[in-house]
């Protein structure tokens, strides 16, 4: 290959590369949407009812109070109890 096609593909390599990384941005930000939505739905539908938070050593069950960015908070027999949301495997409502 000669110099001038080496460049001219180090330049379009580059330019797909900031080309992907804005469009994981725009994935990334649609998706927190999305999930903010979900979680918000969620607390509105079930604040107040039996939770059960999914964590890698087992269920916790409790009352939902508050979810937020980064926590979700629960009571049981009168204690509050904040669990970080990047610790929960996942979480649903009892039914």
């Amino acid at each position: 290959m000669e110099h001038l096609e080496i460049e001219s593909a180090y330049k379009d390599t580059v330019s797909l590369l900031r080309r992907t990384k804005e469009l994981s941005h725009v994935l990334n930000e649609s998706l927190k949407k999305e999930t903010e939505a979900l979680e918000n739905e969620f607390l509105q539908a079930n604040k107040g009812k039996q939770v059960i938070l999914i964590t890698t050593s087992g269920e916790v069950k409790g009352i939902l109070e508050e979810i937020n960015k980064y926590r979700i908070e629960i009571s049981d027999k009168g204690q509050v109890f904040y669990y970080n949301k990047n610790s929960l495997i996942g979480f649903y409502a009892e039914s």
